[in-house]
């Protein structure tokens, strides 16, 4: 009990001193991967000719010189802005942006000990660095996602602040510019605001909520719509089953997220993964936790897996902006498994998984951005565009 006592008493007396290094640190490493520049790879030139496109004559562009059709058009007009140099400068800003909003979110939900603890676990793993060491769209997705979800709860506690809501709304509509996947966030905060209304019987916020989603996702519609009359018959999937590759595309997520917790092959049983994430996932849903982020991971999730098959190289990325709101349940669930056992044998046990597996994400870190760096010196462009 001293020593819980003690802990958040330098948390509380360092708070931001911790924070500002955590900051220093992601910073460091996000050099290191990227020093000679970002790594492009087929989407980065296809988001850069769109840029160039709309800068020039006010169109979108991709790289074959056709209709750029497969993205909202937010990242590249935020690209038309900047040269190369300039946007890594901007990027690194969102990059450390939502780092902070990240860390505000979670501080809004739990005690300042679990997000710090959170955001120290997402910092030393892959994932912010397979964003942020691309020129992709994901890095300032997740600024605008965790920044617009911090002024929701902020407006959620104390609904006076009106221009907290109205700020959340314009990021999360610009999310949603940004990824065709910011929807899936938004019918996430919908069964959220919906299970609100269930236990207070508010119909002035049920319906409050419903107008400002539907603005929220507007945009995005009215884009998709308009591009749609460029698709050929390979990407026209209206006919297609909304499930049909559910399960696939479960197994592949599957491989993702165990991989997190141990080295695993791509052709692992598919049952067991199965197992695994159900243990996984009831583990989450049995604790105390806040609806909120819980219900986000779990509506972009599901969105994702009834979508058309994906490569299994693609999985990290699309997994990656949700990532904190993952390691923040795992932090709660730790702490949990901590608190409920009195055997200190047990808790030294749990104590050293829970190192082990912190210790296996900093050196699959260590290995990736090892690799990027070298891929940013040598030959960021290198690889081969398709569509």
């Amino acid at each position: 009990m001293k020593d819980k006592i003690e802990v958040k008493s330098i948390i509380e007396r360092y708070e931001w001193l911790l924070f500002g290094g955590l900051l220093l640190l992601a910073l460091g490493i996000h050099i290191f991967s990227t020093f000679g520049s970002l790594i492009w790879t087929s989407d980065s030139f296809h988001y850069w000719a769109a840029s160039r496109s709309f800068q020039s004559e006010r169109v979108f562009l991709a790289w074959d010189g056709g209709t750029y059709i497969f993205w909202p058009p937010l990242f590249p007009i935020i690209l038309s802005f900047f040269n190369e140099t300039t946007y890594h400068i901007f990027h690194i800003v969102c990059f450390l942006s939502s780092l902070l909003f990240i860390y505000l979110f979670f501080k809004k939900l739990y005690k300042k000990d679990i997000a710090l603890i959170s955001l120290t676990v997402f910092i030393l793993s892959v994932y912010p660095y397979l964003m942020s060491s691309f020129l992709w769209s994901e890095t300032i997705f997740t600024f605008l996602l965790f920044s617009g979800l911090y002024y929701y709860q902020n407006w959620l506690q104390d609904k006076a602040k009106n221009y907290s809501l109205i700020l959340s709304s314009i990021l999360l509509a610009l999310m949603c510019l940004q990824r065709n996947a910011g929807v899936f966030i938004i019918v996430g905060l919908s069964v959220y605001c919906f299970i609100v209304f269930l236990k207070e019987k508010d119909w002035k916020f049920l319906i409050k909520m419903a107008i400002i989603n539907l603005l929220i996702i507007t945009p995005n519609i009215i884009w998709n719509n308009t591009q749609k009359i460029y698709f050929t018959e390979d990407y026209d999937f209206s006919n297609r089953l909304i499930i049909a590759d559910f399960i696939p595309n479960l197994e592949t997520f599957s491989v993702e997220i165990i991989r997190f917790f141990i080295p695993i092959q791509e052709n692992a049983h598919s049952a067991l993964l199965l197992i695994f994430g159900i243990i996984i996932l009831t583990s989450i849903v049995a604790q105390k936790s806040k609806l909120l982020p819980l219900i986000i991971f779990t509506s972009y999730l599901i969105l994702f897996l009834i979508l058309p098959e994906f490569e299994s190289s693609e999985t990290g990325r699309f997994l990656a902006p949700i990532t904190p709101i993952i390691i923040l349940q795992l932090t709660l669930l730790s702490k949990e498994a901590l608190s409920k056992f009195n055997s200190r044998k047990i808790k030294v046990m749990i104590s050293i998984v829970l190192v082990t597996i912190l210790l296996y994400n900093m050196a699959r870190t260590a290995k990736n951005v090892s690799q990027w760096n070298y891929r940013s010196i040598h030959h960021p462009k290198s690889a081969k565009i398709f569509f």
